[in-house]
């Protein structure tokens, strides 16, 4: 299946159930190559607050096998203040490419399953790129970094040594938001939410 989205912002929460074959989503864009030139935006405000699971607070949740994105930016506006996710990706063979994906805490969820990123853009203040099981490989991205007095990009949250949960982050560029001011030695590459952590920056 191949869906198209035209331009605009939509204001909802997408649910991707597992379907049978393989989904491809596309965004209009007027450069496939840069989420700079995206004309789509999926935007909820779900948080734990609202006595969700982290899951379910997510504006994008996908729990397909199979999946692409392509320029699509996907925003959590709730702010600071609860965990609220932008993405859920939870099951295996994902891909994201030229994507943006904004949020204050908890921004991208890799949890279950293998998922590539490809020049997308990562935003967030609190452990905003986490997970327990996901295997997942970020290619050419773009992390920015939100105001924060001490703060984490990753949390990875694997529990065992047996466990193959990775984060790789292949060629990432970090940088302070757009127009936002970070100070010096605010941000930590990541903390372990489990004792066997594994997240590798290169």
């Amino acid at each position: 299946q191949t869906i198209f989205i035209n331009p605009g912002t939509y204001y909802e929460q997408v649910s991707i159930k597992s379907l049978p074959g393989p989904l491809k989503i596309y965004g209009y864009t007027n450069h496939s190559g840069s989420y700079d030139a995206n004309q789509v935006t999926i935007v909820a405000g779900h948080s734990h607050k609202d006595k969700r699971t982290n899951d379910a607070t997510a504006t994008l949740r996908v729990g397909t096998a199979h999946f692409r994105l392509y320029n699509v930016d996907v925003v959590n506006d709730f702010g600071k203040g609860s965990q609220a996710l932008a993405l859920s990706a939870r099951e295996t063979n994902q891909g994201y490419y030229a994507c943006s994906f904004k949020g204050y805490q908890d921004t991208v969820l890799s949890q279950l399953g293998v998922q590539f990123f490809h020049g997308c853009h990562i935003q967030g203040a609190t452990d905003f790129i986490y997970g327990q099981e996901g295997r997942t490989w970020f290619e050419s991205c773009t992390i920015s970094v939100l105001p924060a007095t001490t703060s984490y990009v990753t949390a990875s949250g694997r529990g065992s040594d047996n466990s193959q949960s990775y984060y790789v982050f292949n060629g990432t560029r970090i940088r302070a938001a757009p127009g936002m001011a970070v100070k010096s030695g605010a941000y930590f590459l990541g903390r372990p939410w489990a004792p066997y952590a594994r997240v590798e920056f290169q």
